[in-house]
């Protein structure tokens, strides 16, 4: 009975397998905006005119505009409403904007924007968050601050006095930053490829220690973050100051970026002959899961001996296929790594070790990894999570029961090299009976007579 149980059970646990499986990204994009701070009222001419030509016509996105005082409108407000929560658009771009709060675009709407889209049903929702030093939305910052980002007060700017561009000396507020891999640009390139400099004229924000941060472009070493109608209100010291920063969530890969600066993504940076333009583009591409997006196309735990169940010392393979997202060629391509690794846990892994590249598949590369069950039987959850910076998270959890050995499953004891001391002993003693016992019964008497009669006569 237990025996069948445990088969039932293993039935009904396959069915808990869980995957992250990224979907290929959507195009559907909606920019908000403030008329109030455009330099034209048509958006499409305005400073950030490149920023929508760079996402119709080298992006290839669907791009809708809309601006924050629409969302006010009641005529226009179910619409909305109803296209934000069914995730019509699967990319949000949230420009600056004077106003303090939005209810339409609340700090929880906004949370769940990003945790409600659901993979298996083809939605994302990233958000392309754009700040700017003099305008800071409470409900955005709120929404921030929920994800672990800090952004700087208002007025708050970052100065570098070794690190700026000679317009107006005394400011020193308008930077060229030198980015340096590893040091202030994230060594990572998934997120953004090499860059030599950019142009920067905006805010800071601090981050929290959370796994699902990237900071990707950090302040010099000799900049600062302070108050620019009080120089001595200092907020932010070096590299501790960021300038961009990316977030994924840990169970759907939603993504956001914030960028401190609204000047950044404007045409006289876009158009300058420095790294801007590139920068914002990956930046771009990263956030609305173009680069950087893996998927699990298949995962499988199988016995090398197949059985209907799994029970203790079992040999079996756990093998996993994966896929990386080339947004060049629209394609799967085959995902290489040398840190994937599997953990075989019940309470606390039993164990971990690295999975080997098998073979290269047309649906990706296989990942495998052949051994031995654990010497112990309960329910294991065999589990794949990998999660690194800039790649979007893999999960893959496959829970099945590994029961004990039946009562003639257990090695005879000829089978076991520590009992042939025993036994060995024990086929000793009867073979030295046994000829004991022969030499007894068949040795010769003549000895004894002669030796009886001569004990006699010596009496």
């Amino acid at each position: 009975m237990f025996i069948n149980g445990l088969r039932v059970l293993a039935f009904a646990t396959s069915l808990l397998s869980v995957a992250a499986v990224s979907v290929t990204p959507r195009n559907d994009t909606l920019i908000l905006f403030d008329p109030k701070l455009l330099a034209d009222d048509a958006f499409t001419a305005s400073q950030f005119s490149e920023l929508y030509a760079k996402l119709t016509n080298e992006l290839h996105y669907n791009v809708h505009t809309k601006s924050y005082a629409d969302l006010s409108a009641k005529s226009d407000d179910a619409k909305f409403e109803l296209d934000f929560a069914n995730h019509r658009y699967a990319n949000l771009v949230l420009l600056p904007t004077s106003l303090k709060k939005l209810p339409k675009l609340s700090a929880g709407k906004l949370l769940d924007f990003v945790n409600d889209a659901s993979p298996e049903l083809a939605q994302q929702a990233n958000v392309f968050v754009v700040s700017s030093p003099k305008h800071v939305n409470d409900d955005f910052r709120a929404f921030l601050n929920e994800l672990g980002i800090y952004p700087a007060p208002k007025n708050h700017r970052v100065v570098d006095h070794f690190n700026y561009v000679d317009v107006e000396a005394s400011k020193h507020d308008l930077l060229r930053l030198p980015l340096v891999s590893g040091e202030n640009l994230v060594a990572n390139q998934h997120i953004v490829r090499d860059l030599d400099s950019i142009l920067y004229e905006g805010s800071a924000a601090l981050i929290s220690n959370s796994p699902l941060l990237i900071p990707v472009v950090k302040a010099s070493r000799t900049a600062y973050t302070a108050n620019s109608k009080d120089a001595a209100d200092v907020w932010a010291l070096g590299s501790q100051a960021n300038l961009v920063v990316a977030f994924q969530g840990a169970e759907n890969n939603n993504r956001v970026v914030w960028l401190g600066s609204d000047a950044l993504v404007g045409n006289e940076f876009l158009v300058a002959e420095t790294s801007n333009s590139q920068l914002v583009t990956d930046l771009l591409r990263w956030c609305f899961q173009e680069t950087g997006v893996i998927k699990l196309a298949d995962a499988s735990l199988t016995q090398t001996h197949p059985a209907r169940d799994l029970k203790i010392s079992d040999e079996v393979t756990y093998a996993i296929t994966l896929a990386l997202w080339n947004p060049a060629t629209a394609a799967w391509e085959p995902f290489h790594t040398t840190d994937l690794q599997l953990e075989v846990i019940m309470l606390d892994p039993y164990y971990r070790v690295f999975l080997q590249e098998a073979e290269e598949t047309a649906s990706g590369v296989v990942y495998s990894r052949t051994f031995k069950l654990p010497d112990h039987h309960g329910i294991f959850k065999f589990l794949v999570d990998y999660k690194q910076a800039g790649l979007a998270f893999v999960r893959d959890e496959i829970v099945r029961p590994i029961r004990h050995l039946a009562n003639d499953e257990f090695p005879r004891s000829w089978e076991l090299t520590n009992a042939w001391v025993y036994i060995s002993g024990a086929v000793t003693v009867v073979v030295a009976w046994f000829v004991f016992v022969v030499l007894m019964l068949y040795s010769d008497d003549g000895e004894k007579k002669v030796l009886v009669e001569e004990s006699k006569k010596d009496i």
